[in-house]
């Protein structure tokens, strides 16, 4: 089976290198193009269950520019390697981001448990191993996912442990250092590797998230006395490295920055400091939509429509919290009436379609 996961992944490169757009953008339908912007989870382990296959469906009907797999779609390598090439097979018009969380550490859905080969935390690789060690693990992490079928790794994490017990970043070791020159360095490194084995990185949690003393998956994350200036600096200096392909906002909120939305929804935050004040010209993709932190205080339609208008690129939804298998339908539907009310337009939407096609071409 490892063989066919392997055959389909040179395939998808072939696809990729060759892959071009058509001479205009507007040749393209605007569903298409708004489904190239969302990134869904989905639930389900096997390829016989209903919601798989609907997802496989929904990938060759070009509703879907990115899959998410989380830990309750991982059982083992052998459920992986099935569940992953039957979502290869499915046909597109488009490459199709498969993405995992796989930082190390606590958060790695290819764990040591379910039978992978695990590796450490980022505060564990900054403690114990050199800049040289450190690309050599992770360029093994980045292997192995790609063994399985996986072309985009959503890490590293670049959030500066300002509060240690920061209960989502720094009580369980996601962060390299309280140092952001060691957190550059080091994410550097894994960023490296995941691009010597041809995947694609996305560093994250724009702009920082070391400082809050609360978790946004469940609520809201405050960080406006909290939160530091020099939180930016990875993100400033890994731009400049013309390595960063994606960034993943936040979903803090800071009232010196945005009174009304967190960073995720902001246009401060990604049109102003992120675009204009970093010069961050590629993609930007957002945490889970469904979290706590805005789901709580946001409808579907608002939270979609900001996200957009924002300026965020791919839209993503777990389907952790409250799953919904036609949620993808639903929110293709928001976009397209935001469209045709004049709250976004469709040239809004061809700027993150052409951001996507460039990113995925690379």
């Amino acid at each position: 089976m490892k063989k066919n996961i392997m055959l389909l992944l040179f395939c998808m490169l072939f696809v990729t290198l060759a892959y071009s757009l058509k001479e205009k953008v507007q040749d393209y339908s605007l569903d298409v193009k708004i489904g190239q912007m969302l990134m869904f989870g989905f639930r389900g382990t096997d390829v016989k269950e209903e919601w798989v296959q609907l997802v496989h469906k929904q990938i060759t009907e070009n509703n879907l520019g990115g899959i998410l797999v989380i830990n309750y779609n991982i059982k083992n390598p052998n459920q992986t390697d099935s569940l992953m090439s039957y979502l290869h097979s499915a046909q597109s018009e488009f490459p199709v981001l498969f993405a995992i969380d796989q930082e190390g550490g606590f958060v790695q859905r290819l764990s040591k448990k379910k039978g992978f080969k695990g590796f450490p935390s980022a505060q564990q690789v900054a403690d114990s191993l050199s800049i040289k060690q450190a690309f050599e693990t992770y360029k093994q992490l980045a292997r192995e996912c790609k063994q399985y079928g996986f072309n985009y790794i959503l890490a590293p994490v670049v959030d500066v442990n300002v509060n240690p017990n920061s209960p989502a970043i720094g009580a369980i070791q996601r962060s390299y250092s309280k140092d952001p020159r060691v957190v550059t360095t080091y994410a550097d490194a894994f960023i490296k590797a995941i691009e010597s084995e041809g995947l694609i990185s996305c560093i994250k949690h724009f702009p920082g998230h070391g400082s809050a003393t609360n978790d946004s998956h469940q609520g809201l994350t405050d960080v406006s006395e909290s939160w530091q200036a020099y939180e930016l600096d990875p993100y400033r200096d890994l731009i400049k490295t013309k390595r960063v392909k994606s960034i993943m906002s936040s979903h803090i909120f800071n009232n010196k920055v945005d009174s009304l939305y967190p960073a995720s929804l902001s246009e401060k935050h990604i049109l102003g400091t992120l675009r204009k004040e970093l010069n961050f010209q590629g993609v930007v993709i957002t945490d889970d939509l469904q979290m706590g932190a805005i789901n709580n205080y946001y409808s579907l339609e608002e939270i979609v429509l900001q996200a957009i208008k924002s300026g965020s690129d791919l839209l993503v939804f777990s389907q952790y919290f409250n799953p919904n298998e036609h949620l993808p339908e639903e929110v293709i539907a928001i976009i397209k009436k935001g469209i045709q009310r004049g709250e976004i337009t469709e040239e809004r939407i061809n700027e993150s379609f052409r951001r996507i096609q460039r990113m995925k071409k690379e």
